[in-house]
């Protein structure tokens, strides 16, 4: 479970948002078998979606965020509802890059620019909100940064960090969000930035540390009030029914056939990786249950 702490400093002027977002990377890492360089880059979308997903109002609203750059981690795709439920894949999984000079983990250079984020809010609405955007960095924090302010028309500053052992784990992970509110004078500004340059060691601060301690590290001298406490969870929203609404964009004949050349017939999600598998009885159920039909000549 991930904590997330919402609050305001400097007398309401600037909001922050902290997640500590351990336990969504480390569930992402065991179904995904991903590579430190994977676990960094999608944990980091990971932790920012579920910040977007916490904000939304609907009991049924969603985002989706895709990112796809040139580099060999190929697209990342990460989704979360106003619950906290939030999921992700990343399409290369085990791909594994050298570190950086600086001993960090090249989560640019498996992202790769140039590249495009989309954004995609379910609001219950007729159409959704979609935004599309160019990678600023392929670092992810940067790229959100720029999602927030050109988006949502919000100037903020996103710190995401993942640390990863050399066993495979994640140690620890988190983000701070922190965003200038309206009627927010030069002065707080000026403070908000010299907090803002000193999150340089964000997934060490989480390794050790929850949110709400590292909400006070940081944040604990600048007339600091705590709003609210959430929580978020890697979950997935596949299951059975899901599933047989995938056989049924084929038609009967078309699912025996495929039953017949491979023995079975498996729906995965991507998502999670569980394997949905259906063979003749299991077909045959759903032949009577009309979820598969022969299709009527156009």
């Amino acid at each position: 479970m991930a904590e997330i702490i919402k609050a305001v400093i400097l007398n309401g002027a600037v909001g922050v948002t902290v997640i500590k977002s351990t336990d969504i990377v480390s569930k992402a890492v065991k179904l995904h078998g991903l590579s430190n360089t994977a676990a960094a880059a999608l944990g980091r979308m990971l932790t920012a979606t579920a910040v977007i997903g916490c904000n939304l109002k609907g009991k049924n609203d969603s985002v989706t965020v895709n990112i796809r750059g040139e580099g060999p981690l190929g697209a990342l795709v990460t989704a979360c509802d106003s619950k906290g439920n939030v999921r992700g894949y990343v399409e290369n999984p085990q791909v594994e890059l050298p570190l950086k000079p600086n001993g960090k983990l090249d989560v640019s250079g498996g992202v790769g620019i140039p590249g495009r984020m989309s954004v995609v809010k379910d609001l219950g609405l007729k159409d959704p909100f979609v935004a599309q955007l160019p990678l600023v960095s392929g670092e992810i924090a940067e790229d959100f940064t720029q999602y927030f302010y050109q988006s949502e028309q919000q100037a903020c500053a996103v710190a995401l960090g993942v640390m990863m052992g050399s066993n495979g784990k994640c140690l620890g992970a988190g983000g701070i969000v922190v965003q200038i509110l309206p009627f927010c004078r030069e002065e707080d500004i000026k403070t908000t930035e010299e907090i803002v340059s000193r999150l340089t060691q964000v997934s060490s601060d989480f390794k050790t540390h929850t949110a709400e301690e590292v909400l006070l590290q940081y944040f604990g001298e600048a007339q600091l009030e705590i709003l609210e406490h959430k929580e978020a969870r890697f979950k997935c929203k596949c299951s059975k029914r899901v599933a047989d609404r995938v056989l049924s964009t084929l038609s009967a004949s078309e699912a025996y056939e495929l039953l017949e050349e491979r023995g079975s017939i498996e729906v995965g999600c991507q998502f999670c990786g569980k394997q949905y598998v259906y063979d003749k009885p299991a077909l045959d159920r759903l032949k009577e249950k009309g979820v598969i039909r022969e299709k009527k000549a156009e």
